[in-house]
Order: structure tokens, then C-alpha cells, then sequence
């Protein structure tokens, strides 16, 4: 029964993600992604695209699933460990820097690394 609101709503709708897709049929999460499985493994859903989190948020991209027999999407890469690293350094020098020559933090505060 609910595989073919599936269908039907993706059919007339377009791609959704889950969470779309339950919020438009009223029914449950967890029965919208069982019938989803199933319907990714009879291969008549694909994953159309992938979409990022709601209001900027951080984590896993959420899957956004169309009918179709085309390829699923390829999913983002994730940064790379030295990208992610290098950002945090930038964001936090100054307070890196109170840590390292706590002395000078204490008597110049945040402007000791400019003297």
C-alpha cells in the first residue's frame, strides 16, 4: 500500500528526500524508509540527487530519491582531513596561540603576538 504512494507521489511530485516524502503521505518515518529499501532493491527507486543538510547544518548529505531507471547520483566527496584542519587553525589561531605563550596572554591579552 504504500509503495505505490511512494511511486505515485514521486511520479507527480518530483525528487524527494524521506522526510519529504513523509510529510507529504502523513505516514511514519520508519515505515517511508522500509518501503523505501524495498523499492531500492526492486530498483524502481534511484537516488536523483544529494542534498545538504536543512539550515546549514553539518553531517551527511541527505539521499533526495526520484523513480527511474537511470544511475543513482554520486554521492559528495567528504574534505579531506587537511582541509578540515587547516580551517579550525585559521578560525583559532589567536586562542592556539594564548595556549602556547601563556605569559604573553596574561600580560598583553589577545595583542601579544602583535608586539
Amino acid at each position: 500500500m504504500a509503495m505505490n504512494e511512494i511511486v505515485t507521489a514521486l511520479e507527480n511530485i518530483g525528487p524527494m528526500s524521506a522526510a519529504e516524502i513523509t510529510a507529504h503521505l502523513g505516514i511514519s518515518r520508519l515505515v517511508i524508509n522500509k518501503q523505501i529499501r524495498k523499492l531500492r532493491e526492486y530498483e524502481v527507486l534511484r537516488i536523483a540527487r544529494y542534498d545538504r543538510q536543512p539550515d546549514g547544518k553539518q553531517g551527511a548529505f541527505i539521499p533526495v530519491y526520484g523513480v527511474g531507471l537511470e544511475r543513482d547520483a554520486t554521492p559528495p566527496s567528504a574534505r579531506p582531513t587537511k582541509d578540515i584542519q587547516k580551517r579550525h587553525r585559521e578560525r583559532y589561531k589567536a586562542i592556539i596561540s594564548a595556549k602556547r605563550f601563556p605569559d604573553h596572554k596574561k600580560a598583553m591579552g589577545v595583542w601579544a603576538g602583535l608586539l
